[in-house]
């Protein structure tokens, strides 16, 4: 369906929500809400942990750059209109803390692992007990604990997110297909995910052989993971990749960073330890730049690995950077989480298996689970 379709969708129901539950700061999570907010209840409410409201808002207001630069207006919403549901709308929990909605109805906040303040959500209806988990990662990350989803044992219903599984074809293709005499439609190819440490690789690879890197990412939520992989691998080189820049790049690239640095309580054990004890900020990059600007990238000496957004290359410094990256071999796309169908980065996924029969383009999950976590 068409973005306006899905808007048109959500605010015909708007009006009968009694509360949203917002699970990331992903735009893919939350990227409708300023648009769709202004026809909800005005007693409803959003619940989100501190973390996915604070920077859930640096993701709107960096869709809404994107929109701006890519389309004319009118637009699905201004920044007023950010400010106003972010500002009036949001209460903010913390994790296992539970809230009472209604009569009989309890919701809890459980972390989800994957992106800071990620949730995976435990709604109770009277003894009925309903857990939504679109996101999850269950390994421990460098900067999150896994999620505590293994800890809610035995819900009525479990709800998980299944964004990164190929769809498989229908039953009725299937048997046309047979009929026709032809072979049977193949599910869309879905390239394994590898850690951020292989996102990491790849990268130095290319920048040795004299290529600049290209990392989609979103704005909030999974590039902290990569900008802290990345800045560990420059400190760790003795200075073997000082020499090459990397720089965040987004309209709220420093705000991010400087957000992700004041809500440290929210990362892993290790990571708060490490802050505790020695007052270390795993957020504080010394080898990462957060940049405003495409001239700032443009000042930068190459080759250098540029994390922009966003993740889809629909829009943002990311689809004009891909444009220029691709005129020369020595480059690399490195897609960082799997390709939302419809997409320009699905599309290059696609094209590249069916001409080459293997991704051009890699493909890392940086050791995150998709919908099932893995």
């Amino acid at each position: 369906a068409s973005p306006s379709r899905i808007l048109t969708t959500l605010r015909a129901v708007a009006p009968t929500v009694n509360a949203v539950l917002l699970s990331s700061s992903a735009c893919r999570h939350l990227g409708a809400l300023a648009a769709v907010a202004p026809s909800l209840p005005p007693a409803t409410k959003v619940y989100a942990t501190l973390p996915t409201w604070r920077l859930g808002q640096m993701t709107l207001y960096d869709v809404h750059d994107g929109l701006v630069r890519r389309t004319p207006p009118p637009h699905a919403y201004d920044l007023d209109g950010v400010d106003g549901t972010f500002e009036s709308r949001f209460v903010t929990l913390k994790y296992q803390q539970a809230v009472r909605l209604a009569e009989g109805v309890t919701v809890t906040p459980y972390a989800a692992g994957r992106v800071l303040g990620g949730t995976v959500w435990s709604v109770r209806v009277d003894s009925e007990e309903v857990v939504y988990a679109p996101v999850f990662n269950h390994r421990r990350e460098r900067l999150l604990n896994p999620s505590a989803l293994g800890t809610l044992s035995r819900p009525s219903t479990l709800i998980v997110g299944a964004g990164s599984q190929p769809a498989t074809p229908s039953a009725a293709a299937v048997a046309a297909a047979a009929a026709a005499g032809c072979r049977p439609p193949a599910p869309p190819y879905v390239p394994p995910p590898v850690s951020s440490a292989g996102v990491v690789e790849l990268a130095v690879a290319t920048l040795r052989r004299g290529g600049d890197v290209l990392l989609p990412t979103d704005t909030a939520g999974r590039v902290l993971e990569l900008a802290a992989a990345l800045d560990d691998a420059w400190a760790s080189s003795g200075g073997a990749l000082s020499a090459f820049p990397v720089a965040i790049l987004h309209c709220v690239a420093y705000n991010t960073v400087e957000l992700a640095k004041s809500m440290i309580e929210w990362a892993a054990d290790a990571v708060v330890d490490r802050f505790d004890n020695a007052r270390q900020n795993v957020f504080a990059f010394a080898h990462v730049t957060a940049v405003h600007d495409r001239r700032d990238v443009d000042a930068l000496r190459s080759p250098k690995v540029i994390l922009a957004t966003s993740d889809s290359l629909q829009s943002g410094h990311a689809r004009a950077l891909l444009l220029e990256l691709a005129g020369s071999e020595r480059n690399a796309v490195i897609l960082t989480s799997p390709p939302v169908a419809g997409s320009i980065a699905a599309s290059l996924v696609a094209e590249a298996v069916a001409t080459r029969g293997a991704p051009a383009l890699s493909t890392a999950a940086a050791g995150g689970g998709g919908g099932g976590g893995g």
